[in-house]
């Protein structure tokens, strides 16, 4: 009985961190691509002044992916940077 009460206990509180981790993940601020200052964008992993300036210039984007298939950015830039970004058009 002991054990399956440590065990319920162990799935228990197994369970309640990959729910809080879940969560955590499920609604993290995004920059707009498309409204974003220059500055904001200078905040992202990888992404320098005149990267920056590129992004703002290509404007509009549709799909986030845009940046990386107008080749705005390179696509190593683009893969530390995808969730972090949104593009609401």
């Amino acid at each position: 009985m002991q054990k399956f009460i440590s065990t319920s206990l162990t799935l228990i509180i197994a369970l309640s961190f990959c729910t809080f981790a879940f969560a955590a993940d499920a609604n993290p601020k995004r920059i707009d691509i498309n409204t974003a200052t220059e500055e904001q964008l200078k905040a992202l992993p990888g992404i320098e002044r005149e990267s920056a300036k590129k992004i703002i210039a290509a404007r509009p984007y549709y799909k986030k992916d845009e940046l990386k298939t107008k080749k705005v950015i390179s696509a190593d830039s683009y893969d530390k940077i995808q969730k972090l970004i949104d593009s609401i058009c």
